[in-house]
C-alpha cells in the first residue's frame, strides 16, 4: 500500500477534518532513513491488530518493513514521509523488527507484541515509584522483562511536534522502574500478571498541569473563553520565552542565594544569637505568618532538652513536607537536606551530634514559588530516640535570610499559561502509535474551577479519542483521593471535581479507580500507587478486556425517603 492512500482524522487544526496522512506545513525533505523516536529495541507492538510504522527516508525511496513472518512495503512521499501497516499478530516474541530502503537499514531487536498503554496526567501519575509505599519490595523484586517501559521527556509545543524525545524502551528492572510512574508501573505489573501477554507502558505526564493543556486544539477551540490565548499562541515562540525564562529564573535562585545573610552570618551555629529572632507555631505556611513575600530564604531554629537515654541507640529526626527546599542542621552539624516538597523528611541523625541537654535544630527553608512553609500536620514533627518520641510541634524561632523586598519568581513560561501546549509537544507525535488504552490521573490543578472540568475532560476524552481513531479507546481515569488542609477550600473544590470526574462515566468505554479512601488528608501527593494502580488494572480487565470481575465500588444509583428512613440504592454494592 502506498502512503498517500491512507487518511487519518487529523487533531492537529482548529477543526477536526480529513486529511492526506501526514502531509502537514512541514516542508523539510529528509534524505536518511528514520524512524520516529519511540521505536526502539526492546519496545512493545500492539497486539491483534494492524499496526502502524512510519517514518521518514529520501524522496520517492522504497521502505519495506519486515517482523517475523510479515513483510510490508510503501513509498515516501515527496517530503520523504512515509507509513504502512503490518498485519495483525499474536502476542509474542522476541522478534527483530527490520526496515529498509534501497541503500539503508535499521534493525531493531527484542520486540515484543502485547498490550501498549498511554499513561498521562499531573504530578500523581509523574510520582516516581521509588517514593511510592512498597518501593523497596519493588525494587529487590527479579527482572519482568515481559513488562517494558518509555518515558516521554517534558515539552511544550505551540505547534503538533513530529516526534517526542525520548531515551527508549527498557526491559523493567529495579534500575528502569525506580524513577519510572509509580502508578503505570504498579497498573502494568498487574496486568501483566492478570493478562499474561507483554505490556508495554508510554508515560507522558508533566506535574501541576491543568486539562486544557492536554486538549488538542480541535477540544479546546469549542470553548470560547480560551480563543484569545489561542491567537496568541499561533505566534509564540516557545522555545525562545522558555529559554528567557529559565536564564532569568536561575539568576533570581543565583541573586536568592547571594543575598541570603543567613549563611553569611552562620546562623545554624549555637553560639549565634538568635533573642532578636520572632517566634511562630510550626507546622504553619508562610502566608499565615504572615511574611511578604513568601518566596525566598526563611530560618527556623527551635532549642530542645535531651537527657542520658535519649542519647541511646539511634535517633530519627521527622519534619514532615517543607516547601520548597531544606538544609536542616543540628548543634550547628548539617545532618542532611532535601529539595523535594512533596517528600516528608525523615533525616536519621548521624550519632555523636545529639548531647545531654539543649540541643539546637535550625532549618533553612527556601521558597521558590507558592506558599512556602511547613506543609505536614502535627504528628509528623517529631524527634524519635530509643528512649521514646519528642513532638517538635509548636513554637519555633524564625528570622528571613533574603530581605521582605527580594523580588518575586520571575516569569517562565508554563504548561498551563496556554491550551495545548503539551498536547502539541507530548500526546500529538504518538497518535500514529497502536495502544490499547489510556490511563490518566489529573484534576488537582483545576479544582479551583471544577465547576467548568466536567466539559473539559469529556471533551478531551472524545477528542483523544478521535485522534487515535478509534471512538471507543478505552480510557481509564483516577478519581482524586482525599485531601483535607485546615483553612483551605480545597476540599470543597476537590469533592467538585470528583463529581466532575464522575460525570465522565457517562462515556462508553470508561472507568474511573475511586482512591478518597486511600489518600492522605494533608498531602495531595499520596504515597499508596500500588492499589491504584491496581484499581485501573481492574478497569481494564472490565471495560478493555472483557473479564467480568468487580473493578467498581458502590456507586449512587437512587435515594428514596420512606417514612422516617431514606433508602439508598447503588450499583456495583459488592464493592471491590
Amino acid at each position: 500500500m502506498h502512503f498517500k492512500e491512507k487518511t487519518k482524522i487529523n487533531c492537529l487544526g482548529s477543526a477536526i477534518i480529513i486529511v492526506i496522512l501526514l502531509l502537514t506545513d512541514a516542508t523539510l525533505t529528509y534524505g536518511e532513513l528514520k524512524l520516529p523516536n519511540v521505536f526502539t529495541n526492546h519496545m512493545v507492538l500492539q497486539r491483534d491488530e494492524a499496526v502502524a510504522i512510519w517514518g521518514w527516508a529520501q524522496a520517492n525511496e522504497s521502505i519495506t518493513v519486515s517482523i517475523d513472518q510479515y513483510e510490508e512495503t510503501t513509498t515516501a512521499n515527496k517530503e520523504g514521509k512515509w507509513r504502512l501497516f503490518l498485519p495483525a499478530h499474536q502476542a509474542g516474541g522476541p522478534f527483530i523488527l527490520n526496515v529498509k530502503s534501497s541503500d539503508q537499514e535499521i534493525k531493531l531487536t527484542d520486540v515484543l507484541y502485547g498490550d501498549v498503554w498511554f499513561c498521562s496526567g499531573q504530578s500523581n501519575m509523574g510520582w516516581k515509584l521509588r517514593n511510592s509505599t512498597h518501593a523497596t519490595e519493588e525494587l529487590n523484586r527479579e527482572q519482568q522483562p515481559l513488562i517494558r517501559l518509555i518515558t516521554v521527556d517534558r515539552t511544550m509545543s505551540a505547534k503538533p511536534l513530529e516526534d517526542v524525545n525520548v531515551d527508549g524502551w527498557q526491559e523493567c528492572t529495579a534500575q528502569s522502574i525506580k524513577n519510572f510512574s509509580g502508578v503505570a508501573y504498579f497498573f502494568g505489573q498487574y496486568l501483566q500478571q492478570n493478562i499474561n501477554v507483554p505490556i508495554g507502558l508510554i508515560h507522558s505526564s508533566w506535574g501541576g498541569t491543568n486539562v486544557q493543556t492536554w486538549m488538542p486544539n480541535s477540544a479546546i477551540n469549542k470553548f470560547d473563553e480560551y480563543n484569545d490565548k489561542l491567537l496568541i499562541l499561533d505566534s509564540l515562540n516557545v522555545e525562545a520565552t522558555q529559554q528567557q525564562g529559565e536564564e532569568n529564573y536561575y539568576k533570581w535562585l543565583e541573586k536568592m542565594e547571594e543575598e541570603d545573610i543567613g549563611l553569611e552570618e552562620n546562623w545554624f551555629k549555637g553560639d549565634y544569637d538568635k533573642s532578636s529572632w520572632e517566634s511562630t507555631s510550626l507546622p504553619i505556611y508562610w502566608k499565615n505568618i504572615p511574611l511578604n513575600p513568601s518566596t525566598g530564604i526563611v530560618w527556623v531554629s527551635r532549642t530542645i532538652e535531651l537527657n542520658k537515654d535519649d542519647l541511646n541507640g539511634t535517633a530519627l529526626l521527622s519534619l514532615g513536607r517543607i516547601d520548597d527546599e531544606d538544609i536542616t542542621y543540628i548543634n550547628g552539624q548539617q545532618i542532611q537536606s532535601s529539595s523535594n516538597k512533596d517528600l516528608d523528611r525523615e533525616y536519621l541523625i548521624p550519632s555523636g551530634i545529639l548531647r545531654v541537654g539543649n540541643n539546637e535544630i535550625t532549618i533553612r527553608v527556601k521558597n521558590k514559588k507558592g506558599y512556602g512553609g511547613f506543609r505536614s500536620s502535627k504528628d509528623k514533627l517529631f524527634i524519635e530516640t530509643d528512649a521514646g518520641k519528642i513532638s517538635l510541634a509548636g513554637e519555633w524561632l524564625f528570622k528571613p535570610g533574603t530581605p521582605h523586598s527580594f523580588p518575586d519568581v520571575p516569569y517562565r513560561l508554563h504548561p498551563n499559561d496556554y491550551p495545548s501546549l503539551l498536547y502539541n509537544g507530548m500526546v500529538s507525535p504518538l497518535i500514529l502509535m497502536n495502544i490499547k488504552g489510556i490511563i490518566w490521573y489529573q484534576g488537582e490543578s483545576n479544582a479551583k474551577d471544577a465547576e467548568n472540568y466536567a466539559g473539559l475532560f469529556t471533551e478531551l476524552i472524545s477528542q483523544w479519542r478521535k485522534c487515535w481513531g478509534k471512538p471507543n479507546l478505552p480510557f481509564l481515569y483516577v478519581q482524586l483521593s482525599n485531601y483535607d488542609v485546615p483553612n483551605s477550600s480545597m476540599p470543597n473544590s476537590f469533592a467538585k471535581l470528583r463529581d466532575a470526574q464522575f460525570q465522565a462515566l457517562k462515556l462508553p468505554s470508561t472507568g474511573m479507580a475511586v482512591a478518597i479512601d486511600i489518600g492522605e488528608s494533608d498531602n495531595i501527593h499520596p504515597a499508596n500507587k500500588k492499589d491504584v494502580g491496581i484499581r485501573l488494572g481492574l478497569a481494564a480487565r472490565k471495560i478493555a478486556y472483557g473479564e467480568e470481575v468487580e473493578h467498581s465500588g458502590p456507586v449512587f444509583k437512587s435515594a428514596n425517603k420512606s417514612k422516617d428512613q431514606i433508602i439508598i440504592k447503588f450499583t456495583h454494592d459488592q464493592g471491590l
